[in-house]
């Protein structure tokens, strides 16, 4: 029996119904002849004669998604946590090999290496007591284990040695502990040492600065620089020259795209098959490791990319996991099934359908591919409900720029290498005369804090202090006491007043000691004896002097400890309150200097008001380093529109808009549409989710830059005349701008819905070889523009269908978007 692969057309099936209907009232109708059975149909019949050219395409399911193309990153960072004190370039700079990018605070540094050989120094002298106090109690239990054995006490000689054993394997884990906590310290001291001989990032190769860490931005309390942690990216320089496609935001895996066979992508309407950049399996493994995995990245496979890939655009990425590439194929609603065999019917020369016998191959949602029984241009009907038109014009495919854009009126001047001063202690200003403007010199007092006398930090860390220090003073006072009494028992024992032995009956103490383990009533002659402590070997007094001076022994080296903590606690507390005093007149008035020359470009404070440690007080910058800061997350550049300007503005709904580097914005005046700057964007605040790898001397660095809430975009405005009078401008930029790509209008475009499975298919009517057929597309809209770009299904050249007096209503339309809408 024949089976149609596809839901059958209700029309078709109607006819078919009908046709049966009558075969069967004829064979039953006429008295006494025999009843006659209905032919079969063989042919389908439908109320569309519908053909559609067997050709070339690839068959299988795709995966489209957005490629943005980026230049080649470089990160420059310190490998180990430092105080940037200065940041010698600007995003948007040019760079040459052997320029100082950026440079790290020498004092701080020279600081930091001091604290980290203190830390290494302390947990030496703490390991060095701790494996005399280990020795001691190893030496105290063995002379419990040969008190024991002497007085026939197995169980009391192996619960001892147990614990020895114990004590082995707990001393074995604190040296590996103290090894790697060694180890780490030195790594960091290797690591700062090398910093404070070089404390300068020098670029090893030319380019563009797109992103430098701002001072402004820095954790530090500090006036001046702030802190950096290791492996945080301080500047990034970008290679335009050696571009590359990039998936942001999607991870790579260890897989990665290895399970598609097919991956590609469509620049100025050529193909171009993608490879994956690959990472070694050791910088995988480094990124695994540190929890941060780049973004996934591809480039044009046999070609040179420089000269194909413009960065600061996006292109459309086709992955697909079948190999059928570029074969014959016919839709399947041509397709028929009879028992384990495929077949189509051909249109012949004299218009009749004629059954054709296929082998098939690779299948997706709407193709076969024919592997044997067509040839290229063979005419195959296929089933359709859909009304073919009758009254139309022709629309021939050309390639054009598909683009949908957003607004944004959020930008301000800024200069990302400012400096922001803040307050060194709590307390309130007695001199703070600084304005916007203002130019400074290096060394030019900035202000003054009154603490008070003494700040509330300064107060609580000699509170501390003193607080460490009674402590320790108890601690020495009850291990000096202990001593004292473990030395009068040992008098006791080496005058006779108590005996090394094991308790018998006849044993009597001759002295009543209060310092005794054991209870006795100080008569030898009545008959009382010592009743043994249950602590103390079970009376076996054997060996007590030996083991008594172990515990002296410990007792001393316990002393020793708490020096070492004390001196630990105390000695940065110390040197913090010494910082706080820098720059102090003795009276709790505290100078801040400029470090540097620059003009004021912020005042956070005025004098006489109240401030904590920490607070802003002044950024100082320079006026010629401002640059363009632009915020996307703003809707306002929508609010001005005058309804003059033939378009429809987009930027009502900006949350997943982002600017590539290198990518073009236009600058609008908001009182006159006509008047336009062009500009572009240089750089950014950091991606704070994407991850570098760099690899060094075969040593991987996974490294990330700290980033905001709200990303800006830094833009260069090409007309220098802006920079005079930076206002009144909105700035448009593109949300989707793909070049070179199928457009169509969306009026021509419909849908259907597969009535087994539910999906919905978009298809236009196409004209190949003077016959009309349905072909089904992939598209990419936007409900603010009136065109569509077309990703699959149809080429430059190709003729569509488009019905005349279409308003693009209808159930089978897709609705026309507003006509002002930006196309």
């Amino acid at each position: 029996m024949i089976k149609k692969r596809i839901m059958i057309n209700k029309k078709s099936y109607a006819v078919r119904m009908t046709a049966i209907a009558v075969a069967m009232m004829l064979g039953l109708t006429g008295c006494g002849k025999k009843e006659e059975k209905a032919p079969e149909l063989l042919e389908p019949v439908t109320t569309n004669e519908a053909y559609r050219p067997v050709e070339k395409s690839d068959v299988g399911k795709k995966i489209i998604k957005n490629g943005a193309i980026v230049p080649t990153d470089y990160c420059y960072f310190f490998k180990t946590s430092a105080t940037l004190s200065k940041v010698y370039v600007n995003v948007g700079d040019y760079v040459k090999k052997g320029t100082v990018l950026a440079e790290a605070d020498s004092d701080d540094t020279t600081s930091g290496i001091e604290d980290l050989k203190a830390s290494l120094s302390s947990e030496q002298q703490t390991h060095n007591v701790n494996e005399k106090i280990y020795e001691q109690k190893q030496k105290e239990l063995d002379y419990k284990i040969k008190a024991c054995n002497e007085a026939g006490d197995s169980a009391g000689a192996k619960e001892n040695q147990s614990t020895k054993a114990v004590n082995a394997e707990n001393n074995r884990y604190d040296n590996m502990l103290y090894n790697y906590k060694v180890k780490k310290l030195q790594q960091q001291i290797d690591e700062k040492e090398s910093l404070e001989t070089d404390n300068k990032l020098v670029a090893e190769q030319d380019g563009y600065v797109t992103y430098a860490k701002s001072l402004t931005d820095t954790d530090s309390s500090d006036e001046g620089g702030g802190s950096i942690s290791s492996g945080e990216n301080v500047v990034i320089i970008s290679d335009y020259n050696t571009p590359y496609i990039e998936i942001t935001g999607e991870q790579i895996t260890r897989d990665g795209y290895a399970n598609f066979n097919t991956m590609y992508t469509m620049i100025d309407g050529k193909r171009y098959e993608l490879e994956e950049y690959k990472y070694s399996n050791q910088e995988i493994a480094a990124a695994q490791s540190a929890s941060k995995l780049p973004y996934v990245r591809f480039k044009l496979k046999d070609v040179d990319n420089s000269k194909i890939l413009k960065t600061g655009t996006l292109t459309p990425l086709y992955f697909s996991t079948s190999t059928a590439a570029n074969v014959l194929v016919v839709g399947n609603d041509s397709l028929y099934e009879e028992g384990d065999k495929y077949f189509v019917y051909v249109k012949t020369d004299s218009s009749d359908k004629e059954k054709r016998e296929i082998k098939i191959g690779a299948q997706d949602d709407n193709y076969t591919e024919v592997k044997s029984g067509l040839s290229e241009g063979d005419l195959v009907y296929y089933d359709s409900d859909s009304t073919i038109p009758s009254d139309y014009t022709t629309y021939e495919i050309k390639l054009g720029t598909f683009k949908t854009t957003g607004t944004s009126k959020s930008y301000k001047m800024v200069d990302t290498n400012q400096i922001t001063y803040k307050a060194p202690v709590e307390g309130y200003f007695t001199q703070l005369d600084l304005a916007e403007g203002q130019e400074v010199k290096k060394g030019d007092l900035l202000y003054i804090v009154d603490s008070g006398g003494g700040s509330a930090e300064l107060l609580e860390l000699n509170s501390q202090i003193s607080d460490a220090k009674s402590d320790y003073d108890s601690t020495v006072a009850g291990y000096e006491e202990q001593i004292k009494d473990l030395r009068a028992e040992i008098e006791d024992y080496r005058s006779g007043r108590k005996k090394q032995q094991v308790a018998t009956p006849g044993d009597a103490d001759p002295a009543d000691d209060t310092t005794d383990t054991t209870t006795d009533d100080g008569d030898e002659e009545d008959g009382d004896y010592d009743i043994p402590d249950p602590d103390d070997n079970n009376g076996n007094t054997l060996y007590m002097v030996e083991q008594l001076t172990c515990q002296i022994e410990i007792a001393k080296y316990n002393e020793e400890l708490a020096k070492i903590n004390y001196n630990t606690t105390v000695n940065p507390l110390i040197a913090k309150r010494d910082k706080l005093n820098k720059n102090n007149d003795g009276k709790g008035n505290i100078s801040v200097y400029a470090e540097s020359d620059g003009v004021v470009q912020s005042v956070y404070a005025s004098q006489g008001k109240q401030i904590k440690e920490g607070d802003k007080v002044v950024s100082i910058g320079s006026n010629e380093s401002k640059m363009m800061s632009l915020s996307l997350t703003d809707n306002g550049g929508s609010s001005r529109r005058n309804g003059n300007s033939g378009s429809d503005d987009t930027g009502s709904d900006n949350s997943n808009a982002t600017l590539l580097v290198n990518q073009e914005v236009t600058l609008i005046d908001q009182k006159d549409d006509s008047k336009k700057l062009t500009g572009r964007c240089i750089g950014a605040t950091a991606d704070s989710k994407k991850a570098y790898v760099t690899t060094i001397d075969g040593q991987v660095y996974i490294t990330s830059s700290s980033g905001s809430e709200d990303t800006r975009y830094y833009i260069q405005v090409d007309d220098k005349s802006f920079y005079d009078s930076p206002k009144g401008y909105f700035v448009s930029f593109a949300k989707m701008s793909l070049e070179n790509v199928v457009t169509v209008p969306m009026n021509i475009i419909y849908t259907e819905t597969d009535k087994t499975s539910g999906k919905s298919y978009e298809y236009v009517w196409k004209l190949s070889k003077d016959e009309i057929v349905k072909q089904y597309v992939t598209t990419s809209t936007d409900t603010k523009s009136s065109n569509a770009c077309v990703l699959t299904g149809l080429s430059e050249g190709d003729v569509i269908l488009k019905e005349s007096g279409s308003s693009g209503s209808g159930d089978n339309t897709k609705k026309k978007a507003d006509s002002s809408s930006e196309e």
